[in-house]
């Protein structure tokens, strides 16, 4: 998996926000993922995205519309949240649609 999947840590510049995202699965007709989020380690956003590509690599398009996304963000997965999604086009290149994963009160960005 990580060898055509590769997940990307970006700090926005001026803000206390991050962004992760994933690079790869559109070569495989699958959307990638992005995170847009401020005040958690990262290195488990990043987890959550390999966990979350290997899930959607083993079993396809499964996630639906209103489907919910838990997310264990803490060193010990004890804080869940049910993380909305949406599809929407990338913040950063290459241009596509992902599926923008919502941390919640650790979101980033104007949320609808």
């Amino acid at each position: 998996m990580r060898f055509g999947v590769n997940v990307r840590f970006f700090n926005i510049q001026g803000t206390n926000d991050m962004l992760i995202d994933t690079v790869g699965m559109n070569t495989l007709l699958l959307n990638d993922l992005q995170y847009h989020f401020h005040d958690i380690d990262p290195n488990l956003i990043v987890n959550h995205a390999y966990s979350l590509v290997l899930y959607i690599l083993q079993n396809g398009k499964t996630i639906e519309k209103n489907d919910k996304i838990v997310c264990s963000i803490d060193d010990n997965g004890t804080e869940d949240i049910q993380c909305k999604w949406r599809y929407e086009d990338a913040l950063i290149q290459p241009k596509r649609v992902v599926l923008d994963i919502n941390l919640g009160k650790y979101a980033s960005g104007n949320r609808k």
